[in-house]
């Protein structure tokens, strides 16, 4: 069933008739088309509901697919989601065409400008970074700068507990250097979300809802794409209850490559396959070859080879595709409708299926060392640190040894109680990290 109906056109109408006369305008037959194009396809009964529009600059865009997009995506209980390309059409949209349109066409809705986590502080790595601890660390290499970043630690902090700002980058009435503003904000790598004991108080959260209770929504192209990259829903509005206006879409394609494409070097992947092979394989050789471990590495040695073979021939099938310059340093080949041709297809896929046995035979094998590590195996054989780190020494003025678990690093300690490196070692939890840390200072500008 076609969502336009007869009452839906004549509230699309009246708002349009509003607007032209409360701003003294006269219709433009460009920018009524646009609005019954957009009307038809926003309310199509099925897709696709798509629709590309070219116009001019002054034909007044902005206004012809709100004044079509937001009645119908009310009708349709969606939101409507503006994605445009750059700051100043956003701040445009945002500051001046929506407020208008709101007041001269009588059209009753709600809007938000939707952000990045990115652009928003962090409470808790705010609080995080401002416990002492924190703060010793940095003065221990560069005291200035610690008493310089702490004093604006303090105010951030200062203002937005009083309220005073709202923790968004972009409201902050002064400079933030980017170095600092990085220790506190976060990704959503970072996020602990509703885990996290500052939850209730965040503002990437509390802006998040503001996003999702309106009826438009304005971001800029780039969060869009993570959005989708994300699975969609994950910042913005579900792609299934939202109708997306692409503004500036001109700067899609280039966005959306640097969001969705992957870049692979030959001869890096083929490198990266000898050292995985060889990694796997000398460790087999340190830890006494136990016998999962060395079945592994022979199943990887030819998964590796084959692996290779088929990035080789991938490479020699694309390289007879037809390729076009993009700029003075650039090829590229576009395959039509994003249909990869056949033969590079099954050129990649007789890489991906070696490459697939190679992840398969590192989890496994990265599994195999986490049980040994947790005494869950036995390794009799293995070659201790404490036998290799006194050579290491003795060429090297330093060394940083990892250990995965605390009777690993007990069991080294106790190795190398003889040794005569013994004395200048520095082991996790007999000092404090700002002492160590201190001593390493120390040792390095003495020259040791």
């Amino acid at each position: 069933m076609n969502a336009l109906t007869a009452q839906l056109k004549s509230e699309i109408q009246t708002a349009y008739s509003a607007w032209l006369q409360a701003r003294g305008f006269k219709a433009r037959r460009g920018q009524r088309e646009m609005i019954a194009r957009v009307a038809q396809t926003c309310a199509a009964p099925q897709p696709p509901r798509t629709l590309a529009v070219e116009a001019g600059t002054g034909t007044g865009k902005t206004a012809a697919y709100c004044l079509a997009a937001i009645p119908v995506a009310k009708a349709l209980q969606k939101s409507v989601v503006i994605a445009s390309a750059t700051v100043a059409l956003q701040e445009q949209i945002v500051l001046r065409d929506l407020p208008d349109l709101k007041r001269s066409a009588g059209l009753d809705f709600s809007f938000a400008l939707a952000k990045g986590r990115g652009r928003y502080l962090c409470p808790k790595r705010l609080d995080q970074a401002l416990k002492p601890e924190a703060q010793e660390g940095l003065a221990l290499f560069d005291a200035a700068a610690a008493a310089d970043q702490g004093a604006v630690l303090g105010r951030l902090q200062q203002a937005f507990a009083q309220g005073a700002w709202n923790g968004e980058r972009d409201s902050w009435n002064g400079e933030l250097e980017p170095s600092l503003w990085s220790g506190v904000t976060t990704d959503h790598r970072g996020c602990a979300n509703r885990k996290c004991s500052f939850y209730a108080g965040c503002p990437f959260f509390k802006a998040r809802a503001k996003v999702r209770e309106a009826d438009v929504i304005v971001a800029n192209q780039d969060l869009l794409l993570v959005d989708y990259a994300l699975g969609g829903g994950a910042v913005l509005p579900p792609p299934e209850a939202s109708i997306v206006i692409v503004d500036e879409a001109h700067h899609l394609p280039d966005k959306t490559q640097d969001h969705f494409a992957a870049r692979v070097r030959l001869r890096g992947v083929l490198n990266w396959a000898d050292q995985v092979n060889a990694g796997l394989a000398g460790l087999t050789q340190r830890l006494g070859r136990p016998r999962e471990l060395e079945r592994l590495a022979k199943n990887l040695a030819a998964e590796c080879e084959a692996f290779k073979a088929g990035m080789e021939g991938l490479h020699g099938t694309l390289g007879g595709l037809t390729f076009v310059d993009k700029d003075p340093s650039t090829e590229i080949c576009r395959f039509s409708y994003g249909r990869i041709e056949e033969p590079a297809a099954q050129a990649a896929a007789a890489a991906a299926a070696p490459l697939a046995k190679i992840c398969a035979a590192l989890a496994a094998a990265q599994e195999f060392l986490r049980n040994a590590s947790d005494g869950d195996l036995s390794l009799e054989d293995a070659l201790a640190a404490e036998d290799w780190l006194p050579a290491l020494l003795a060429k090297e003025p330093s060394a940083l040894v990892l250990c995965t678990s605390w009777r690993q690093l007990r069991g080294l300690v106790e190795g190398l109680a003889d040794a005569p490196a013994a004395a200048a070692v520095q082991v996790q939890g007999e000092r404090s990290k700002q002492a160590m840390l201190r001593t390493h200072h120390e040792r390095v500008d003495a020259g040791k």
